[in-house]
This record gives C-alpha cells, sequence and structure tokens, in this order.
C-alpha cells in the first residue's frame, strides 16, 4: 500500500475489519509475520555474536523489542550534556 509515496505492508487486520473487508467482498489474508527492523536486527546479530562467544546473553531469550507499539523512544539528557 502507498501512502504519501512510501510503501507500507499491512500484516495483519484486527476482527472488526476482517469482518468489515469480508462484507464487501474482500476478504482479509493470513496475518504476516512482522519484518524485522533496525532494533530487532541489532538485538539478533548481538544474540548471535554472543552465541559465538559462549556468552550468557545468548542463552537470554527473545529481545524486549517485539512488534512496533507506536512509542518512540528518545534520549534525554541535562541541560549541557550531549
Amino acid at each position: 500500500m502507498a501512502l504519501y509515496g512510501r510503501a507500507f505492508q499491512l500484516v495483519d487486520a484486527d476482527s472488526f475489519t476482517r469482518a468489515w473487508l469480508a462484507a464487501r467482498g474482500t476478504p482479509a489474508g493470513d496475518a504476516l509475520p512482522y519484518p524485522e527492523g533496525a532494533i530487532e536486527a541489532r538485538a539478533r546479530r548481538r544474540r548471535e555474536a554472543a552465541a559465538g562467544a559462549g556468552s550468557p546473553a545468548a542463552t537470554r531469550g527473545p529481545s524486549r523489542v517485539a512488534a512496533p507499539s507506536g512509542v518512540l523512544r528518545q534520549r534525554c539528557s541535562p541541560p549541557g550534556v550531549v
């Protein structure tokens, strides 16, 4: 789907949207896995690198970063500190 010149991939729909689309003759397809973002890719590479080194980080399990939640993270520093 293109929106304002950017391509977006719809990966899932809630039950209301699925029913709404089906009532209009356009059934929604099956849910797709979320694409791996930059943060998830970095966490995966770190886990893989740690696994090769035998670090406990390799056995820690999945990252807390999961599907997009709509929350933006930003770095906050005291005034004058970069």
